[in-house]
């Protein structure tokens, strides 16, 4: 008995290779209110920037633009072209609505504050 293998069709798709990105540097400050936390993000604009909070994982990710001047060659590359992506564990209740975030100097600076249920509250003893 003869097996007859059937050939796949051909396609002239390469596979997708996952996205790589690599995480950025980031500082968090903790104050009566909240949370402020900055991202070093160079060469990402406000319009490549964005920042999401999911079941608890706040994530800020930043697209890279390069821009350079026409006629230009590059010689050097000290940054890799890949884009950025932070991911955070909260572990307290943040205030969603209030959450801010704004770009500066290739800094995204995201301000989270503590949700009311979630602050420490002064109970008087009788």
């Amino acid at each position: 008995m003869k097996t007859q293998l059937k050939k796949k069709p051909e396609s002239n798709t390469r596979p997708v290779k996952p996205r790589q990105y690599r995480q950025p540097l980031y500082d968090v400050n903790a104050h009566e209110g909240g949370y402020d936390i900055s991202i070093q993000m160079p060469g990402v604009s406000r319009s490549g920037a964005t920042v999401t909070l999911e079941k608890g994982t706040l994530t800020a990710e930043g697209s890279v633009t390069e821009s350079a001047p026409e006629n230009w060659r590059r010689l050097h590359r000290e940054l890799a072209g890949r884009d950025f992506r932070l991911q955070l564990r909260l572990n307290v209740e943040v205030a969603e609505d209030a959450i801010t975030a704004r770009t500066e100097d290739g800094v995204l600076k995201v301000t989270l504050p503590i949700a009311e249920a979630a602050r420490p509250r002064s109970i008087t003893i009788e």
